[in-house]
């Protein structure tokens, strides 16, 4: 029996982390929504892994994922209590660490493997959860995730009225969007799961301060450009999601793909997707995950086409991540720190550093909360619940935690805006970030890491020395005290 609920976005999920709360009572939170669909937006499992056997002789070393590993990640996923949702629709794309290998793109020599398994999970979630039930004309249910293709991208409309979903089949020889029957309401959503995996080039080395080493660098391939520029303009839905692992819209994070990834370190297919998107005419928000924290963010959007007095377009993107680890609880997703001496320490850094990122960097296009507030983040455990108004003119967007709502905003669904077919230029939501706000933010945030990474080995030489000096006193007044007694 399908759910009639909301949809719920989640990433970044390492099930060897053990179910206890604070992950156990996000999950129940879960189950209790009833959600219509479950959408993975990357990282579902982490089958790659870090070994510091030689550590500190050489760097940590990157262990990728082999098959069955992998398969038993899954395997350990799907037979947790609390996964898969029953009558919750899985669908969604992978990530690097489910494509298994961190930062991987198109040398990684097992993405087709992983992106087949990946798909093959999704398949066993739904037949799990009761919800592989027949496409259309009640015949078999269409491939989920695309199968049938290289890479993980497809579409699924969610008919928020009655919990019936409508994915595309990929056995018709040109892309064609999913058949709503003339009974589909009006509260239909479209989920655009794009795969920046599969075909992703290669990250550059070193850092990129200027914006000119990721010039020809891409996220999509041709094939997928040409799929989603097909299927965009066919979309009957009455709003568009775009979901896919990496963020969209940031600026200014880190200048290195290898460090913190993000479509800005490849700019112009950032553009050439922003573009599409804006072009379509479609109401549309992003959604991603990777960074294992929530984000709120909008940028302002103007064509080249459009006269001096055309209002901007707002875009807006929504981060959610991680389900069983983020910056508030130590960004790490293995289980073994966890169980450190020195966890409370690096939980504390953690949080502490991020916190401080949010204030010391010039993250423009993070937005604020109402009457004043603060950026729109939240460093906890977290998920993301989206679905239609009481009236339906708006869709909303709610951050959860563990404790229940965090954060949320509402989108308007509007009708659509003319087809365009101009380049669009995007600037942060609060305005451009000068060079020596990003000097500052920057020499705050390596400040922080200097201190905390070396704090305590400073600390801990100074309570030594402490100890050391009292000592020899104490030993040098007992000796002088022997020596007058004699």
């Amino acid at each position: 029996m399908l759910n009639v609920g909301p949809l719920i976005f989640l990433s970044c999920n390492n099930p060897l982390m053990p179910l206890t709360p604070p992950i156990s009572s996000l999950w129940s939170l879960m189950h209790s929504l009833k959600p219509s669909g479950l959408i993975w937006a990357g990282d579902a499992v982490y089958g790659d892994s870090l070994s510091f056997s030689n550590f500190p002789f050489s760097r940590p070393q990157r262990i990728p994922a082999t098959p069955t590993k992998m398969r038993s990640y899954y395997d350990l996923l799907l037979s947790s209590p609390h996964y898969p949702i029953p009558g919750s629709y899985a669908t969604g794309t992978l990530d690097d660490h489910d494509s298994g290998r961190n930062n991987a793109g198109n040398q990684w020599e097992g993405r087709f493997w992983a992106g087949e398994m990946f798909k093959s999970f999704l398949r066993e979630s739904n037949a799990k959860a009761g919800t592989d039930l027949g496409g259309e004309g009640g015949g078999p249910e269409p491939p989920v995730g695309g199968e049938g293709r290289k890479g993980v991208y497809s579409v699924t409309v969610f008919d928020m009225s009655n919990g019936e979903h409508y994915s595309e089949d990929t056995s018709k020889p040109t892309p064609t969007f999913p058949s709503l029957p003339d009974t589909a309401s009006n509260r239909t959503i479209a989920v655009f799961s794009l795969d920046c995996r599969t075909f992703k080039t290669e990250w550059y080395d070193g850092f990129d301060f200027t914006g000119s080493k990721g010039l020809e660098g891409d996220f999509l391939g041709p094939q997928q450009w040409s799929w989603i520029s097909e299927m965009l303009p066919q979309s009957t839905a009455t709003f568009n999601v775009i979901v896919n692992g990496l963020q969209v819209l940031p600026l200014h994070r880190v200048p290195n793909g290898n460090l913190a990834e993000d479509w800005s370190k490849f700019p112009l297919a950032r553009s050439r997707l922003l573009s599409l998107l804006l072009n379509s005419g479609k109401p549309f928000l992003l959604v991603s995950g990777d960074v294992h924290m929530a984000q709120l963010m909008s940028v302002t959007c103007t064509s080249s086409t459009s006269s001096p007095t055309t209002p901007p377009i707002t875009v807006s993107e929504v981060t959610t991540s991680g389900v069983t680890h983020s910056w508030g609880n130590f960004f790490s997703p293995s289980p073994k720190s966890r169980q450190s001496r020195y966890y409370p320490y690096m939980r504390a850094v953690s949080s502490t550093f991020m916190h401080l990122a949010h204030t010391a960097m010039p993250w423009k296009d993070i937005e604020r909360g109402p009457e004043g507030g603060g950026r729109m983040y939240s460093l906890d455990y977290n998920f993301m619940v989206m679905d239609f108004d009481e009236g339906g003119g708006n869709v909303y967007v709610d951050i959860m935690g563990p404790g229940g709502k965090v954060m949320g905003r509402n989108y308007e669904v509007g009708g659509e805006r003319e087809v365009g077919e101009g380049e669009w230029t995007c600037e942060p939501i609060h305005g451009k970030a000068g060079m020596g706000e990003l000097a500052v933010g920057y020499f705050v945030c390596i400040s922080f890491m200097i201190v905390s990474g070396f704090g305590p080995l400073v600390l801990g030489a100074y309570i030594a020395w402490s100890i050391l000096q009292r000592t020899l006193r104490a030993a040098k007044g007992l000796l002088e005290k022997k020596v007058k007694t004699s």
